[in-house]
């Protein structure tokens, strides 16, 4: 994937479409179907947020899919966060997977611009301690394996019952993490 390209032409205002070159592959789940796509557009004086959602749905095994990508951007200062990918996993009777995948040369905390830095959050709301505990253990050792640094954090601003979120960063852009 080219950088330059994703850096210059990532979701620009008026984009009718999503250009699946800076997408990821969807998760091979039986009878995954396309059910909607919906593109929401705004500006705000020098801030334009293009986002654009994708639901499917499998009959099959009753899992809902919901895939975004959104590219909130300051056409002034050049300042952005992109979500590359960000997807929610939803099947009745069954915790909700929720996975952040971001891209941003800004800070989240003082809104000062920085180096590009590439972000991965997976959350587990609503699952119980030992759900959440065997998947960020799978994650772990994969990450691990990998040489991939990573975290669990927890956040005051989140409810309490979504508990750890588990954490990677990388300096630059990386899309294929």
């Amino acid at each position: 994937m080219s950088e330059k390209d994703f850096l210059e032409n990532y979701l620009w205002p008026s984009a009718d479409r999503l250009d699946r070159t800076f997408t990821h592959p969807l998760p091979k789940i039986e009878g995954l179907k396309k059910c909607g796509d919906f593109i929401v557009q705004c500006e705000r004086e020098d801030t334009f947020s293009t986002n654009i959602m994708t639901k499917y749905e499998s009959e099959t095994s009753g899992v809902i899919l919901k895939e975004v990508y959104k590219n909130s951007q300051n056409k002034v200062t050049g300042v952005f966060v992109r979500l590359v990918g960000t997807m929610s996993l939803v099947k009745p009777g069954y915790p909700f997977l929720l996975l952040d995948a971001s891209v941003r040369n800004v800070s989240m905390l003082t809104g000062e611009r920085e180096d590009i830095a590439t972000r991965v959050a997976i959350h587990l709301p609503q699952a119980d301690p030992e759900q959440r505990k065997m998947l960020f253990n799978s994650l772990r050792e994969q990450a691990t394996e990998e040489g991939i640094s990573h975290w669990e954090k927890e956040f005051d601003f989140v409810p309490a019952f979504w508990g750890p979120i588990w954490m990677t960063e990388f300096k630059g852009l990386s899309l294929e993490m």
